[in-house]
């Protein structure tokens, strides 16, 4: 039997992890720096009272800054007032619960252990899938517990900055899965939390309109609406003032930080589009003069970039519902899931985490998750489809350097963070461009199979 593309995904990923670990030690002996202050961000990051909190020298900055403005909140302060915080309070009670729990059990690492292993196993879902699934044999059903698990770089930043984003992983698998095997309930009910968790994953529900599912775009919309609104009724506080503090801050996100700066990472299109109009700035490829007009317009309005790729998939997702007859799941599902990382201004490097659910698919079908799959269907998503050769190249490539997490050298000095690049620069400062690309190229070939069902509709 042929190797199938899940076969080739993985060999690459385990190759690539032989090559990355020697980086990995001579970079952390010589430098100095952990390895996941290499990839991730500082591990003092000035969040948290060492002496009570963190372990060791690490401040987990994404768990004890939430934790220290609900402090703030609690006292009678607004959240989105005080703070540079964009997002609605269904996406902060996990950080309510910690919280909560610091106060009952009066042991802040305790709590934090106990948050940071339910990350840790939301992360590994998965791997457990896989397991059970498709390497069910010793030794290798270990392997994706650590290609796609504890070595990948999704789960390594989530765990170093304490994210409650990898809360999202079993959910965003359940909707995969609901996607694939036509389960409306599962697959609205699942993107329903994942709003709730991050506002970012309502651009999921574009998926609903190339495959002309309205029924189920409307009911995750109107649910997700409800709750979204019921969290700031909620919300302790004044709701128009909540509200309001929050809309200002959302608004003005997409330029919290200088496309300028290249760590930590930024995925997003608009940074992408960055890099491609400063290389060509920068060289005698492209004419300066409007080189450099486009380098000072994406530098100006981060968040249109973002907007422009939302409206153009919006439009093609509405076209290509309404006139291809058999719309295709695989394509649907690979254009769209990419979505929540691109279309915002700033986007970390942790929303990545979509690329271990898409390797996932492409090791096993999505129908074979949550069964014991036979000999006959251990294909994944990219096997027996019409995509060409190149594009799934360009599928496992760009899967390939987000999920290898390769070393790079970071510290902050005086005017901010400076990033010297050993494999840095391809292995983080350009994924949010490979996924652009890649993004750009499926919307192309989902372009031609409109306009091909637009001739078929002619010539009958």
């Amino acid at each position: 039997m042929p190797k199938s593309s899940g076969d080739w995904l993985f060999s690459l990923l385990g190759w690539s992890w032989i090559l990355v670990l020697p980086l990995w030690i001579a970079v952390g002996f010589y430098i100095g720096k952990p390895v996941t202050e290499q990839i991730s961000f500082l591990v003092d990051d000035g969040w948290c009272n060492g002496s009570v909190q963190g372990i060791g020298r690490h401040c987990f900055g994404d768990y004890y800054a939430p934790i220290e403005w609900l402090q703030s909140t609690w006292h009678g302060g607004n959240l989105w007032s005080l703070f540079n915080h964009p997002y609605p309070p269904t996406a902060n009670y996990p950080y309510v619960l910690a919280f909560w729990a610091d106060r009952f059990f009066g042991d802040q690492r305790l709590v934090l252990l106990c948050f940071l292993s339910l990350l840790g196993v939301s992360m590994l879902m998965p791997a457990f899938i896989l397991v059970r699934g498709r390497f069910c044999q010793e030794p290798v059903r270990w392997i994706p517990f650590f290609l796609l698990g504890v070595g990948s770089t999704p789960f390594i930043i989530i765990l170093d900055r304490g994210s409650a984003l990898g809360f999202s992983m079993p959910f965003l698998l359940v909707f995969t899965w609901g996607l694939f095997r036509d389960k409306s309930a599962p697959t609205v009910l699942s993107l329903v939390v994942l709003v709730c968790l991050k506002p970012h994953f309502a651009l999921l529900a574009i998926v609903f309109l190339f495959l002309r599912r309205y029924q189920q775009l409307f009911m995750s919309a109107g649910c997700s609406l409800i709750i979204f609104i019921i969290g700031f009724v909620l919300w302790p506080g004044d709701m128009v003032a909540n509200f309001s503090a929050w809309l200002e801050n959302v608004l003005a996100y997409s330029g919290y930080v200088s496309l300028h700066q290249d760590w930590p990472p930024n995925y997003s299109a608009s940074k992408s589009l960055f890099l491609i109009f400063n290389f060509l700035n920068n060289t005698e490829i492209g004419n300066l003069d409007s080189s450099y007009l486009l380098l000072e317009w994406v530098t100006r309005y981060p968040g249109v970039p973002g907007a422009l790729l939302l409206l153009v998939t919006l439009l093609l997702g509405t076209v290509y519902g309404l006139k291809v007859r058999e719309p295709d799941k695989k394509l649907a599902f690979l254009l769209v899931l990419p979505l929540p990382m691109l279309v915002p201004g700033t986007s970390w490097a942790y929303y990545s985490l979509f690329s271990i659910v898409i390797a996932s698919a492409i090791a096993l079908h999505p129908c074979c998750w949550f069964r014991q799959a036979s000999d006959e269907v251990l294909r994944g998503i990219l096997d027996g489809s019409d995509m060409s050769i190149f594009l799934r190249g360009m599928v496992i490539f760009t899967l390939l350097i987000t999920i290898i997490p390769a070393p790079g050298i970071a510290w902050p000095n005086e005017v901010g963070f400076v990033a010297d690049e050993i494999i840095h620069g391809l292995f983080s400062k350009y994924v949010g461009l490979a996924w652009l690309l890649l993004v750009v190229s499926l919307i192309i070939y989902a372009t031609k199979k409109v306009i091909n069902a637009f001739k078929d509709r002619i010539d009958v």
